[in-house]
């Protein structure tokens, strides 16, 4: 009768699982340490930059309901500097400056100086609807009593404070 062979039976194949788990780990481990680097390198940028001046989006969230109230009232009213038909005619041209501005973008050839003209176009229109916002503001506060007015400036400040939190 045949001896039986009473060697040990080789150890199961682990190697392909383990190599693979290894793979898998590195791939993690260059993942994480490129969110860090990144965030390191990237850090301040990610964050709006600072204002050049108060926000005055934030100011008029600030103003008391009835104030901000009566500032919406004299726009739809006119009271600006810039009547109801001018609105129509700067909602227009803006309209047109936005067609301009995808035809460009889809021509064959980009054209960048007209593209910036354009641009510098559309800025200088929100500028000058930012200064009719502003003065309609200012005379708005200067009606303000002086406690009405520290309320405005106590909810800036703490509108401004929360957002630096959260940055």
């Amino acid at each position: 009768m045949p001896e039986p062979d009473l060697q040990p039976a080789p150890p199961p194949r682990s190697g392909r699982f383990l190599r693979l788990a290894l793979i898998a780990s590195l791939a993690l481990n260059l993942l994480f340490l490129g969110l860090i680097a990144g965030s390191a390198f990237m850090g301040p940028q990610h964050r709006g930059a600072p204002s050049a001046g108060p926000d005055l989006r934030a100011l008029w969230r600030a103003l008391p309901d009835k104030s901000r109230e009566e500032m919406r009232a004299q726009f739809r009213e006119g009271r600006g500097t810039q009547r109801p038909a001018d609105r129509e005619a700067f909602h227009a041209e803006m309209a047109e400056r936005e067609a301009e501005m995808l035809a460009l973008l889809r021509a064959e050839e980009f054209d960048a100086t007209a593209f910036v003209d354009l641009l510098d176009a559309r800025r200088r229109m929100m500028d000058l609807r930012a200064e009719d916002a502003q003065s309609v503001f200012v005379s708005l506060l200067a009606t303000l009593n002086p406690a009405e007015r520290a309320a405005v400036a106590d909810r800036y400040e703490a509108r401004r404070e929360r957002r630096s939190r959260h940055r």
